[in-house]
């Protein structure tokens, strides 16, 4: 399965997020592939079959350093067993997707393994069967918070670049940009009112 799930810009995925992934294995997935969060998130094994939560992005062109750590998910199917290898890759400054290899290559298989903890001691390392969300170390509540936490550090840092690098754009960009902003603002004020 392909799933379009998670929060932006976290690099882990929520509890509830975890029990569906779980509840797709027991329905009969065998893989599931997450995007949406723009960042690497872990990979879990659950009962025979694989969950990666979120692959990072590919092909994209954002700039921040976590959105360009990405990997290629290399899966075979071995009679009924599944074997995979999650192979490094970085998009470069032309937004493609390149293999890492040496130093850069370590580093990264470091971060998915510290990835792949951050789930298993947050979620699934639990001497009672059957735990549910709320018994998680993150919160729903904390994990929302986090996530708008992380949006608007995200935000600020393209405000923060775009304003950097004015005179890099076209005018119609420019123009068009700074509508949106102004209407978004506009929005958020006129839902709070």
């Amino acid at each position: 399965m392909s799933v379009h799930w998670g929060e932006e810009f976290l690099d882990y995925p929520s509890a509830s997020q975890v029990v569906f992934a779980h509840k797709l294995v027991d329905a009969g997935a065998s893989l599931i592939l997450g995007h949406h969060p723009h960042v690497l998130q872990g990979i879990e094994r659950y009962n025979g079959s694989v969950i990666a939560y979120s692959l990072g992005n590919f092909v994209f062109d954002m700039w921040q350093s976590p959105t360009r750590m990405s990997m290629v998910l290399k899966v075979h199917f071995v009679n009924s067993k599944m074997e995979f290898e999650a192979i490094p890759a970085y998009i470069n400054s032309s937004f493609q997707p390149a293999l890492l290899e040496g130093v850069e290559r370590q580093k990264c298989v470091a971060k998915l393994a510290a990835l792949d903890n951050k789930i298993r001691r947050n979620y699934l390392d639990r001497s009672v069967d059957g735990w549910s969300a709320d018994e998680v170390q993150w919160s729903e509540t904390e994990y929302t918070k986090r996530a708008k936490l992380m949006t608007q550090r995200h935000r600020l840092e393209n405000y923060t670049f775009f304003l950097t690098h004015l005179h890099q754009y076209k005018g119609s960009i420019v123009r068009q940009s700074l509508s949106r902003f102004f209407s978004r603002r506009v929005e958020e004020i006129t839902a709070k009112s």
